[in-house]
């Protein structure tokens, strides 16, 4: 028998399953030197290194990395499958679960996946914040809320976070708007209209001028900046000017013909949807059950 923590087989697996050191740190929500320590921790203990490895290219399993992948897999198979069978042995107890959403995802995409998970696991009570993306950091990092979820380009320093699905941006206009009626616009077009957006210090205003420079926008004239999501949308109806906002946001409103898409040549890059947990490291056993939850829907693929 191996004499190493499950934490490393854990580490040693993901690093094997998704073929990159880089992304195995994503799926576990640690940073890529943490990786790269387990890994070396683990070489050490066998006396032979796990990978072969070359530059440019990802890590191969040398024969020492195979030999402990068949150990691995079954030891944490049996792991879990032990785990499960002493669930069953023990009454379900109450269990609370806080969670601190952005609006665009506690409005639209959280809904429907809340009431399976709530259905498929009834003893857990749930609480949830709906917030504006720095709202949503501070009660995570402050252990406020178990786990958090937000709409970005990059994890946050501080704050470990896994990609657990994608969001489109979409650019809409009312239903009168010039552009509403055009079959093609280019980006750099698009600056000789007014636009509206959220506040210029906010996050989320600063990710979307990010995506909408990657685009070839420029310069965008921003007539109206509010905080709130729904009034943006509502003043957009109304043929203020351009908006950028995620797609959940005004998919219905798009539905109904109160509000069009541009058809711009170059669409705006998706968001990543990321579940955060607290920077302690202190994960409950129902947010580790949600985030297994999220992971295994996969309902928020691009």
């Amino acid at each position: 028998m191996i004499a190493t923590s499950m934490r490393r087989l854990e580490v040693f697996l993901a690093v094997v399953e998704t073929g990159r050191f880089s992304q195995a740190a994503d799926r576990l929500g640690i940073a890529q030197p943490s990786v790269s320590a387990h890994i070396a921790g683990l070489e050490r203990q066998i006396g032979q290194s796990l990978f072969v490895r070359s530059p440019g290219r990802p890590p191969a399993l040398s024969r020492a990395g195979k030999s402990l992948l068949s150990y691995a897999t079954d030891v944490l198979r049996k792991s879990r499958e032990t785990a499960d069978a002493l669930k069953t042995l023990r009454p379900a107890v109450s269990q609370e679960l806080t969670i601190a959403a952005q609006r665009v995802i506690a409005n639209h995409l959280l809904p429907p996946l809340l009431t399976d998970f709530i259905s498929a696991n009834p003893e857990i009570k749930i609480a949830m914040n709906s917030e504006i993306q720095e709202n949503v950091v501070s009660l995570v990092t402050e252990n406020r809320a178990d786990i958090g979820l937000f709409l970005g380009l990059q994890r946050i320093s501080g704050l470990p976070s896994v990609v657990v699905g994608f969001e489109k941006l979409a650019l809409v206009v009312s239903s009168d708007h010039e552009l509403a009626r055009r079959t093609q616009v280019e980006p750099e077009e698009l600056q000789a209209y007014p636009f509206i957006g959220g506040l210029p210090s906010s996050n989320f205003a600063k990710i979307v001028d990010t995506v909408l420079r990657k685009m070839g926008t420029r310069d965008q004239q921003y007539v109206l900046r509010l905080q709130d999501g729904a009034a943006l949308v509502a003043v957009a109806r109304r043929g203020v000017g351009i908006l950028c906002t995620p797609a959940s946001n005004v998919e219905a409103d798009v539905k109904a013909g109160l509000l069009k898409h541009v058809p711009v040549t170059v669409p705006p890059m998706p968001l990543q949807i990321r579940l955060a947990f607290r920077p302690s490291g202190q994960i409950s056993n129902a947010a580790q059950r949600f985030a297994e939850f999220l992971r295994g829907r996969n309902a928020w693929a691009a």
